[in-house]
């Protein structure tokens, strides 16, 4: 049991007993005097005082009242207005993410779910109906998805990935009018969209542009240079055009260079200056110093190529037949045609027997190079397969 703390009536001295020993006498240590133990005393408990809330004024309630309807407005800007449109939105965001996540693991229908009330929550969010788009596309609802390109063209123009996205659409559609506007629109809207570049290459590879299709391959290789779908297709490309457009043979070849050379030529002076000249006159006056050049007559033909076996320059064995002042004859020579900037070069001419007198320093004459599209394009074309 618990002690007894008690003073001793006669000298106060604090006495501290057992409880057991209530109702029972002790003598005070200090002054001998008989003492009875008392019993031990409860306290009742204080009494707790209510607390009061004291009301607040009229003007504060006011100023209160303001404050929330403030709030209420901004959040109306919005289009905030209740408390469960508010959780709502905020939910949106979490529910896009999750959607594109479920989409990107190819799980279609719970990618669509999750966007439904995404869009439902906020009508107006643009990457919501562009991922639900995708998401139609991808379990071939094709009108679905091009219903939802749509919104996001009406909602934002300028949404970068949208164009290509309706225009694979369109192009599933077989409708490749609109497709190829699109992926040209989503270019325009981002150069730097190398998918579109592909995208509207493979048109341009159906129609047999060959050139529009190139270009752009090369130009989504150069936006991505380990884009291996753009390298594929361009390898595919030039392989097919090669086979599709094989080396002409020396007889074809023999005869345009033979038409070619009894023609007219456009012929560069020492000034810069172009002329259109009679080919075997100008040739003539390359070797001769008096007479008229009558014809050409290529009897040999020889290719020279690259490694990756593309024609770089053709040397020509002619026979120039010739009208001279007292006699007429025949002069056996070489020349060559550069492929590469489609041109005869006459500087370095080899002749190899004549029966006339030759121009004295013929093999650095000034003019002798004969230039331009108006000699060279169909030996040109003929080379490269156009």
């Amino acid at each position: 049991m618990a002690d007894i703390t008690f003073e001793c009536p006669e000298c106060k001295q604090h006495l501290v007993i057992d409880a057991a020993s209530t109702g029972f006498q002790v003598q005070c240590p200090a002054c001998s005097l008989s003492v009875t133990v008392p019993q031990s005393i409860i306290k009742a408990p204080a009494e707790i005082a209510p607390v009061l809330v004291k009301p607040i004024s009229r003007k504060l309630a006011v100023t209160l009242k303001l404050i929330v309807f403030g709030v209420i407005a901004a959040l109306s800007i919005f289009g905030i207005t209740t408390a469960v449109d508010f959780y709502h939105r905020s939910q949106s965001t979490i529910l896009f993410n999750a959607g594109t996540d479920e989409y990107a693991k190819g799980n279609y229908v719970v990618a669509l779910a999750d966007l439904n009330k995404v869009i439902r929550y906020r009508p107006d969010f643009a990457d919501a109906y562009n991922v639900r788009g995708l998401v139609k596309y991808s379990i071939n609802d094709f009108d679905g998805a091009l219903g939802d390109f749509n919104l996001v063209i009406q909602l934002r123009p300028d949404f970068p990935e949208v164009y290509c996205n309706r225009g694979n659409v369109e192009f599933c559609k077989a409708d490749m009018t609109a497709a190829y506007a699109d992926y040209s629109k989503a270019i325009e809207v981002n150069p730097a969209d190398y998918v579109a570049h592909v995208n509207r290459g493979n048109i341009d590879n159906n129609k047999g542009d060959y050139d529009g299709a190139l270009g752009d391959y090369d130009k989504a290789i150069q936006i991505k240079p380990d884009y291996a779908d753009a390298i594929n297709r361009r390898d595919r490309l030039k392989a097919a055009h090669q086979e599709a457009t094989p080396e002409p043979s020396l007889t074809t070849i023999t005869a345009i260079f033979q038409q070619k050379l009894n023609g007219d030529l456009a012929v560069k002076d020492e000034q810069g200056f172009t002329h259109n000249v009679f080919a075997p006159q100008f040739l003539f006056d390359c070797i001769h110093p008096i007479g008229t050049g009558k014809s050409i007559t290529v009897t040999d033909v020889v290719l020279n190529k690259d490694e990756a076996g593309k024609i770089q320059s053709v040397g020509l064995r002619l026979v120039l037949n010739w009208q001279g002042p007292v006699q007429s004859g025949s002069t056996i020579f070489q020349m060559s045609y550069n492929n590469s900037n489609d041109t005869f070069e006459t500087d370095n001419l080899n002749i190899i027997s004549t029966d006339g007198i030759t121009r004295q320093g013929m093999n650095n004459f000034a003019n002798g190079v004969i230039i331009g599209a108006q000699i060279g394009e169909q030996i040109h074309d003929a080379f490269n397969g156009n």
